[in-house]
């Protein structure tokens, strides 16, 4: 096929039989260094593109990690605030009493204090609950102030 268009072509420049196989071997290796450096230019493309696509990929895992942390940390806080514990009725139950026990159940869970309030507050009821919540205003107010 190039030989063939190569012979043409040294019959058109005129060339001795010696000079034309020259002129031909000269084009086979050109051409087959050609070949080589597109054979290499295509194998590099196909390193970095997989280069890259496992970049990609990592950064995926990455983010995926983040997010299963993330919904860890949140189911956590969640179970914080919702203790599994029986809300405070006022006609039964010890304020004192309640407190302690609520105390000692968030140590166990290993809570942070930070959140104690929260939870408790979300085990009170009745005028109990009204009164967590008007302190929590009034601190909310005086902060803010």
């Amino acid at each position: 096929m190039h030989y063939e268009e190569w012979m043409r072509l040294g019959e058109r420049l005129n060339l001795n039989p010696e000079e034309l196989v020259s002129f031909i071997q000269k084009k086979e290796e050109e051409f087959v260094e050609r070949e080589e450096r597109a054979r290499r230019r295509e194998d590099e493309k196909r390193a970095i593109e997989m280069q890259h696509e496992y970049a990609m990929k990592e950064q995926e895992l990455k983010i995926e990690k983040l997010r299963a942390q993330r919904r860890d940390e949140t189911h956590t806080l969640g179970r914080e605030l919702r203790p599994m514990l029986p809300k405070f009725d006022e006609r039964q139950d010890d304020m004192d009493s309640y407190i302690e026990r609520f105390e000692r159940f968030a140590r166990g869970q290993g809570w942070n204090c930070d959140t104690w309030a929260t939870s408790l507050s979300s085990l009170l009821t009745g005028k109990d609950w009204r009164y967590t919540q008007a302190c929590h205003r009034k601190k909310q107010t005086t902060t803010h102030h």
